[in-house]
């Protein structure tokens, strides 16, 4: 279960963590769904929470005037529904809530921000058009620019990449991953069958002209034909490589 008594109470603000101290009120609708979203394309991994009712001003200690029920409720009830409406992907956040002192500290949580980026699928404001998005750095957001596009999807690339399972099968009655290849003796390899017949059809002209005195081509051809075994015509092959 998280601690978020102490993430409240001891942590900074960063890119996963942003406090408020007044709860969002009916005309700041805009404002409250450009904070979600931020969190949401924030190149930070695991959950983020938006944290109402504390205070965090730079170099002041850090307050909790807290949040009313009657605001938090509010928020509770809008905040899902303006998600459903105006953001895609879909977007899922759960509400919970703190008890600081006699303060109550309402908290955003969003667990899964794995399918960004997340943008306005509705205009939302005259400066949010559709399509626009926002992004939390840091404890600062602006607006989703071009090189924050080609960072979100590289990392989607890398991440497909590196989850692809290619397997390789061979066929048979049973497919199978492994084969075994027949590996030939090198006194069995083609080239090697093959220079043994023509050193035996050369012994037998050197043999025919050493008995007879000259090549006897029918002598050539016989022995041509027992080496080959093939009804191959027979040609004449010199001595010389």
């Amino acid at each position: 279960m998280r601690n978020l008594q102490g993430l409240i109470e001891l942590e900074n603000a960063d890119s996963a963590l942003s406090f408020r101290e007044c709860p969002y009120g009916k005309g700041e609708q805009a404002e409250l769904l450009c904070d979600v979203i931020a969190l949401a394309n924030a190149a930070t991994t695991g959950p983020r929470f938006l944290c109402l009712g504390v205070s965090d001003k730079a170099d002041f200690e850090r307050t909790f005037p807290g949040v009313s029920r009657r605001a938090w409720n509010w928020t509770k009830e809008v905040l899902p529904r303006l998600l459903e409406q105006a953001i895609e992907p879909q977007l899922t956040v759960s509400m919970e809530e703190v008890t600081v002192g006699e303060a109550l500290v309402g908290v955003i949580c969003l667990d899964a921000c794995n399918d960004q980026p997340y943008l306005f699928s509705r205009r939302v404001s005259s400066l949010i058009p559709p399509g626009s998005g926002w992004i939390r750095r840091d404890t600062k957001q602006r607006p989703l620019l071009r090189k924050d596009l080609q960072r979100i999807f590289a990392a989607k690339f890398r991440t497909s990449e590196a989850s692809t399972d290619i397997r390789v099968g061979f066929p048979g009655r049973v497919p199978r991953e492994e084969i075994t290849l027949r590996v030939l003796s090198l006194d069995a390899l083609p080239s090697v069958l093959a220079a043994g017949r023509l050193v035996k059809m050369q012994d037998a002209r050197r043999l025919s002209k050493a008995v007879l005195g000259r090549t006897d081509t029918r002598i050539a051809r016989l022995v041509h034909a027992q080496v080959s075994n093939e009804a191959q015509a027979y040609q004449s092959h010199g001595t010389r490589p």
